[in-house]
Formats: C-alpha cells, structure tokens, sequence
C-alpha cells in the first residue's frame, strides 16, 4: 500500500515562504541575523514540507514561535532605552526584609553569598533542590519512579544537567 504525502497549496506554500523571507529580512535588518534564527526557520520549513501531520504540528507551534520572536525582537528598542529603570525601592525592601549583616553593612542574600562562595556548600544545596524538583508527594506513591534505582539515576541525572 502507498501512501501518498499531501503536499501544500500554491497559496500556502507562498504565504509560508514569503513571511519566512519577511522574518528572515525584518530580523537581519533590525538586530541581526544569527545562527538560531536559520536554524527555527530551517526546522519550520522542514516541518512544513514534511507531510500533512508534520504540517498540523508546524502551525500548532505557531504561536510559541510568535512568542519566541516577539521576545527576540524586543532587543530592537530595549526598556531602558525607553524608560528609566528604578530598582532602588525593590533592592531597599529586600534589604530590609532579607537583609545579613557583613562586617557592619546590611547586604542582601545574594550579595552575602557572593563573597561567602563554599564550593562544597553549593554542590550540596543543589543536590537537595534536585531532590526536591524530583520528590514530590507522586513520587512517594511509586508513580513515576518504580525502582530505586531508576529515583537514583534519573535524580544523579538531573543533578549533573542543573550543575
């Protein structure tokens, strides 16, 4: 049995290839084209020409490439070019709320840990993040997870992945 591939109308094949051109120009112009640009347009193409699943899927994605872009593309006209940018009330607050002393100067957490940096501190806390995005209440019920063994492996993957 054959199977034949439906393959695109005239007009879908030339609304595809002329917003992929307009997309491809309008990103070369206004911030420059770069290699994963070629590569989404490359891999929407494909998935266009594929086949009629392939095609169903390539337009299901439509719109978290549209999200993809329009982010990509706020580099055109960043906020603080905009606007002025004022985080002294959120770094005063968090400070306040949060705040460690260091050598008689209130810093925040995150600044405290930069200059207090334990290699080993750090590699255990991560260990336990891992574990705690890997251990939830499903978990415990053996849904996911049937073995020890298998927790052990996918938790010592994970750990190496975030590191």
């Amino acid at each position: 049995m054959v199977k034949s591939i439906k393959v695109p109308s005239n007009k879908e094949v030339w609304m595809v290839a002329c917003c992929m051109a307009l997309f491809l120009l309008l990103t070369e112009m206004f911030i420059g084209l770069r290699s994963e640009h070629l590569l989404m347009a490359f891999i929407y193409l494909m998935l266009f020409f594929a086949g009629l699943p392939a095609r169903k899927f390539a337009v299901a994605l439509l719109p978290f490439a549209i999200f993809g872009i329009s982010y990509d593309w706020m580099r055109i006209c960043p906020n603080y070019e905009v606007n002025p940018i004022d985080v002294a009330g959120l770094y005063n607050a968090e400070k306040s709320l949060f705040g460690v002393m260091n050598g008689g100067v209130l810093v925040t957490p995150c600044e405290y840990f930069a200059v207090h940096h334990w290699a080993i501190a750090d590699i255990l806390l991560e260990f336990s993040i891992s574990a705690g995005y890997l251990c939830p209440s499903h978990l415990e019920s053996g849904s996911t997870c049937r073995s020890r063994e298998t927790f052990t492996c996918v938790l010592l993957w994970y750990f190496c992945l975030s590191i």
